[in-house]
């Protein structure tokens, strides 16, 4: 027996409930949810309904209060009796409107129009049913050629959804629909490039400073030229290995681009994703650069497989492609008789049409025949961590290899060296795939403003070490460090050398905290620790800036142990390390691997030495303005104990006292280290008085923020009336060498010497720079500071005892015995650093003092209590206890 169902059919998931007609329909006793929608389907004329609709995407509801749909179980017999207590029979629609890709205007005059499909559906079935819905005004077309758009802004910027999305709440209304693009089969893109006057005046820069490159290192600049000419020569037909150049920022990566000319002609564009905003330089090619990139989205490399896109030999590529329309257009429309850069000063409109790479190899033949030099396409930018992903960085290369183009990558991001189908060639028969280039050359001085060309040459005469320091120093770097010595000069023409470094050493880190912002992400803050550490420094090993004795007086002693590690290759996208690969580098692939020769490669990151990069020793690892731990974009003064805590040890090799027992020692002691280095530095490269230092120093070891800690002495532990003391106070009547009254040395990383013209500035400039030793076990200490103007070993000495338990009077007197037969007299404070002290017995070394640090419960506040003060004639030497607590 059949009975009468009333329901009011409601259209769309934004439609509400009580919108539409009640219909009815017969359905049988006991019928289901697939029964309903059968019987309902069957009347898809009369009610309007889609052709494609299909029976799952329609839900339907008891009533108009239920809020979950009627499962496939349940029977319909309760339900729809009553016109005024109808079912809810809800059909889904996404809106779309189809949209011409060259006019921005609706294609063929249609109008929005819903397709049936639920949100679980993706942008792919859309298009399909778009397709299907248009097929008289679509005639001519394939379904490829549609894509799809959030809306009309995302249209406009070209930031198509991939056809993998769900629909989810998209295209809801007739008001917001998404946008269907139909590609043209030829596409007109215009090309010229709008510049202001600063935009102009940077690439007027970049052109003269290549210049300068281009004759200054000629030998450099050929060798990559002359692989240029290889592959052209050797590959001839075949797909082209590519070169890839690699370096942190600030090495001159784009400056490199600019004196690659005298050869043949070659073009610059970018190749990132998401916009071409960054250096002022990039605004001169931002029409170029989005021309290629809407070529690129176009052809959709994110919708693909990601073996297909790696793998040239994939079907993707073999297909007709607007990129590879757009680089015949290119090489037909440009005059290819230059040998430089090739910019579009005017504006031009290219006539794209999609094709094939076969097309493009037939427009290279006939420019060979006619004389000609074929470009190579400098991209960069690289990054496949962008907004594009790996497809489309990989595709952005591979694209021009397969067409039998010269593509060089520049990029921070290593990750593109390796974007590679390992599976390809089974056979594991090596084949070439890239030439690395990690080394850049040294910087060209030139002077852009009035003011500079006039100044620069006096403060340079005045202080030759400024000099120094910009040739020796990355691009980036000694650009900013001209500025900020001009400005500073500018101010005072009587200014003294110390006051004028730390200004210029100032405004090179404050440029680098806000274009890099290096110190805010946790492979920034493990990069600088391994800077600072300078066990991962090129050279280091040999490098004549790596002490191999602790003793400068001439006294002999064991060296130093120090190895070279690496740093992970985000040190270069984050930080400002470079590959260790210190020559053109040519990279094959063989059996899955990439290797040079029969050796694996795989990019592996080092800082570059002091003497190599001075201004990444001398401002960016910390100074007066901006210490070593302090990140600008945050405002967070780190201390060093809350940066050893945050990262991982298992990230980063330590140089380390190969004999201690626990990774957690080692971890400890250098820890202490980077906590000297940080503190001797905070007021500039005068140096700072001890009575700062300490402070300082105990402020490093503040479980998360740093602060300079006010330091107050006790009679007794269980006293709470301390009274505020000076460091200084700590030495009174004490043989310590004067260091109540000296200043400890702007230092080097650990182990590591500052080159000489550094060094003369503590005679002449008003400066004081010195070492930081880290030593072998046999010194019976682990750490100490070197003042260099002084016939000293040491000014004091650091011994770091890391345990979970608390160390004793046994273990203090351990190690002063240890340093009184190890250095005799040579000896006057130490300093030890442990995680907790328990309570003394008596006190044996009558001319030692020993006074102890803990931390109040208010922050910022250190608390001293003497274990023993000899009497004043008695004072001779002195053990200041530190204790910090574990490392979290």
């Amino acid at each position: 027996m059949q009975r009468r169902k009333y329901f009011r059919l409601v259209r769309g998931a934004s439609s509400p409930d009580t919108q539409g007609n009640v219909e009815s329909l017969r359905l049988g006793e006991g019928a289901n949810l697939d029964d309903f929608r059968e019987v309902l389907l069957s009347k898809r004329a009369e009610l309007q309904l889609s052709p494609v609709l299909r029976a799952s995407a329609i839900k339907v509801f008891v009533n108009n209060e239920a809020r979950t749909p009627i499962d496939r179980k349940q029977t319909f017999d309760d339900y729809g009796e009553n016109y005024d207590d109808p079912l809810i029979v809800r059909v889904p629609e996404v809106w779309y409107q189809l949209e011409d890709a060259s006019t921005r205007a609706a294609f063929a005059g249609t109008r929005p129009r819903p397709a049936p499909l639920p949100e679980e559906d993706t942008v792919e079935a859309l298009l399909n049913v778009a397709y299907d819905a248009n097929r008289d005004v679509l005639a001519g077309f394939v379904p490829s050629q549609l894509v799809a758009y959030e809306n009309q802004a995302s249209a406009d910027a070209n930031d198509p959804l991939s056809v993998t999305l769900t629909l989810t709440s998209r295209g809801r209304t007739r008001e917001t629909p998404l946008i269907v693009k139909v590609a043209p089969t030829r596409l007109p893109i215009d090309i010229g490039e709008e510049q202001n006057e600063s935009e102009r005046q940077e690439l007027q820069r970049y052109q003269e400073q290549g210049d300068l490159i281009a004759v200054n290192c000629k030998d450099y600049c050929d060798q990559i030229l002359d692989k240029v000419d290889y592959y052209y020569k050797y590959y001839d037909g075949k797909t082209l290995p590519f070169i890839c150049v690699q370096g942190s920022s600030g090495m001159g990566k784009s400056q490199l681009a600019f004196a690659l000319g005298g050869r043949r002609p070659y073009f610059y564009w970018l190749g990132v994703s998401g916009g071409v905003g960054g250096q002022v330089l990039y605004g001169n090619f931002t029409s170029i650069s989005t021309a290629f990139l809407q070529c690129v989205r176009l052809d959709q490399p994110n919708d693909a497989k990601t073996n297909d896109v790696l793998d040239t030999s994939s079907r993707f590529y073999g297909r007709d492609l607007w990129t590879c329309g757009f680089l015949r257009a290119l090489l037909e429309h440009c005059d290819l008789s230059t040998s430089k850069m090739i910019r579009f000063e005017e504006p031009v409109t290219l006539q794209v049409e999609k094709c094939n790479q076969k097309a493009v190899r037939t427009v290279i033949d006939k420019v060979k025949k006619k004389g000609k030099q074929v470009p190579f396409f400098v991209l960069d930018e690289m990054a496949p961590d962008s907004r594009g992903g790996t497809n489309e960085a990989a595709f952005q290369r591979n694209v021009f290899r397969v067409c039998g183009l010269l593509v060089m990558v520049m990029g921070t991001d290593s990750k593109i060296t390796n974007l590679v189908n390992h599976s390809h060639g089974s056979s594991g028969s090596p084949h070439q795939w890239m030439s690395v280039v990690p080394r850049f050359p040294s910087y060209q001085i030139m002077l852009f403003t009035p003011t500079e060309m006039e100044l620069w040459p006096r403060v340079s005469a005045r202080y030759p070490v400024v000099d120094i320091i910009v040739r020796r120093s990355r691009g980036r770097f000694s650009r900013s460090f001209i500025v900020g010595a001009v400005e500073c000069f500018q101010r005072d023409f009587s200014i003294e050398l110390s006051d004028l470094l730390d200004a210029a050493f100032s405004h090179v880190c404050s440029d680098a905290h806000k274009t890099k912002m290096f110190l805010k992400p946790i492979g920034g803050k493990v990069s600088q620790l391994v800077a600072i550490s300078y066990t991962n420094a090129v050279g280091d090993v040999e490098d004549s800036t790596a002490i191999t004795s602790v003793n400068t007086m001439g006294v002999g002693g064991p060296a130093l142990k120090k190895r070279r590690v690496q740093v992970k290759s985000s040190g270069m996208h984050e930080h400002f390390a470079n590959l260790v690969d210190e020559e053109i580098t040519d990279v094959a692939v063989s059996a899955q691997q990439l290797m040079i020769g029969d050796v694996a490669w795989e990019p592996k990151c080092s800082f570059a030495s002091i003497v190599d990069d001075m201004l990444l020793y001398l401002a960016i690892l910390g100074g007066k303005t901006y210490p070593s731990y302090y990140d600008r974009v945050s405002g967070t003064y780190h201390s060093t104990k809350q940066i050893f805590s945050i990262v991982n040890p298992d990230e980063y090799v330590i140089h380390e006292n190969t004999q201690a027992p626990t990774l957690d020692f080692k971890r400890y002691e250098n820890m202490v280290a980077h906590a000297i280095f940080s503190s001797s530095r905070r007021n500039g490269v005068r140096g700072i008085p001890f009575s700062d230092f300490l402070p300082c120093f105990l402020g490093e070891f503040e479980d998360k923020i740093w602060m300079k800690e006010v330091l107050m002495v006790v009679e007794t532990e269980s006293d709470s009336n301390g009274r505020l003391i000076d460091a200084s106070n700590l030495l009174e009547g004490y043989d310590a060498g004067g260091l109540a009254e000296r200043t400890i040395p702007f230092l080097a990383p650990p182990n590591t010497e500052w080159p000489q013209p550094i060094l003369d500035t503590n005679t002449d400039g008003g400066c004081k720079f010195g070492h930081l030793i880290r030593t072998v076990n046999e010194e019976r200490c682990d750490v100490y500071v070197q003042d260099l103007a002084k016939k000293e070993k040491a000014m004091f000495v650091c011994e770091c005892k890391y345990r979970e338990e608390k160390i004793d009077v046994g273990v203090v007197t351990g190690i002063l015995d240890g340093l009184q037969k190890r250095w005799g007299e040579e000896w006057k404070v130490v300093v030890v650093i442990c995680t907790e002290l328990t309570n003394f017995r008596a006190w044996k070394r009558q001319n030692i003092g020993c006074v102890k640090f803990k931390r109040s419960k208010r922050a910022g506040r250190m608390i001293a209590n003497w274990v023993f003060q000899p009497k004043p004639k008695e004072r001779v030497k002195l053990a200041i206890i530190i204790q910090t607590g574990l490392i979290t």
